[in-house]
């Protein structure tokens, strides 16, 4: 059982990363298309990830919760702490932050099109959403190269 719930975990890992990944790849594209087109795609990317991360993201803590208890490793293990944390703060972020905003600008995009303000807030989310590709990263480092153990 152990190594099936592995094998989801990194999946689901996976498909977190490579979202996130796939997601910047489309807006950095669309953004040489200019403005509107960049605005646009990015809130329509922010609006799938609404759809998606909600339910791959708990399941990434519940098999990684499943994977500490039944392999014995020890929580206070700087990589799964770390790890946690990583996770923890990227579940806040979606809710407290890219979930309301992205709800926002779509509402906003529908009553009124891309206009300058929207394109500056969406601009801001985006550098936001390249930090968490960065923290991301280290969150995948820390499951490949285990520190501490």
């Amino acid at each position: 059982m152990y190594d099936v719930v592995r094998f989801l975990h990194v999946l689901l890992g996976a498909v977190w990363i490579g979202g996130v990944m796939y997601a910047e790849a489309l807006i950095a594209t669309s953004g040489r298309e200019g403005r509107e087109a960049y605005t646009r795609q990015l809130i329509k990317t922010q609006a799938n990830a609404g759809r998606i991360y909600p339910l791959i993201v708990p399941l990434i803590a519940v098999s990684a919760i499943y994977l500490v208890i039944d392999g014995g490793w020890d929580w206070g293990a700087p990589w799964i702490s770390v790890s946690f944390g990583i996770w923890l703060l990227g579940m806040v972020m979606g809710i407290t932050y890219f979930s309301p905003r992205a709800k926002r600008f779509e509402a906003q995009l529908a009553e009124g099109g891309v206009t300058d303000a929207l394109h500056a807030e969406v601009r801001s989310l985006h550098m936001v959403a390249r930090v968490e590709i960065i923290v991301l990263a280290v969150l995948l480092a820390m499951m490949i190269w285990q520190p501490g153990t």
